[in-house]
């Protein structure tokens, strides 16, 4: 039952793999079936019954990209509580982890009253002697402008934004367009 749930997991049509899932979960649940569970259960769009299954799959096994996974299902929620809480613990245990800090860079400067800017600023320069090889480095490139931007340093954030590629065109436009039309610093 696990191996034919993990296989219509995988396959084109994840809700063929619930039933399986269900019946391989066993007593206690098998970390791994409800692992795959809530990935399926995300993919599903199902985000408000998958997140008690990715906090509990980290509440046991706590690996930095579930708990992403789990942060981001939380945010998408509107939960920034538990997603910001998630992504502490993470970096209580990973603090070196590029994504943990990123994703806490991006939590912080949501903060409409921007209480924690200074914070994201320090967590991207940390991560600005990522080099050009790493996988995240557009990611940082692309957040550390934003940041630039909320803090009202446009020029930087435009030179930033010129370092991307061709892929993140749509989102280098609508970044530019925001600072463009929102020239004065947010904090």
């Amino acid at each position: 039952s696990e191996v034919l749930g993990v296989i219509l997991a995988q396959g084109t049509k994840p809700a063929d793999a619930m039933p399986f899932l269900d019946a391989a979960r066993g007593e206690p649940p098998k970390p791994r079936v409800e692992l795959l569970r809530f990935r399926v259960l995300l993919a599903l769009g199902k985000t408000s019954e998958a997140l008690p299954l990715g906090e509990e799959v980290i509440k046991n096994a706590f690996i930095p990209e579930i708990a992403l996974e789990v942060a981001a299902a939380a945010d998408s929620e509107g939960n920034t509580e538990l997603a910001s809480a998630t992504v502490v613990e993470g970096l209580r245990r990973y603090p070196s982890s590029i994504e943990l800090r990123l994703a806490r860079a991006v939590i912080l400067m949501r903060d409409p009253e921007a209480k924690e800017l200074s914070e994201a600023g320090q967590l991207l320069e940390s991560l600005s002697s990522t080099s050009d090889e790493e996988a995240f480095v557009h990611d940082i490139k692309f957040v550390r402008a934003i940041f630039y931007g909320l803090i009202g340093e446009t020029p930087l954030a435009h030179r930033l934004l010129d370092q991307l590629d061709k892929t993140w065109a749509d989102r280098v436009a609508k970044a530019r367009q925001a600072m463009d039309s929102n020239p004065s610093p947010s904090v």
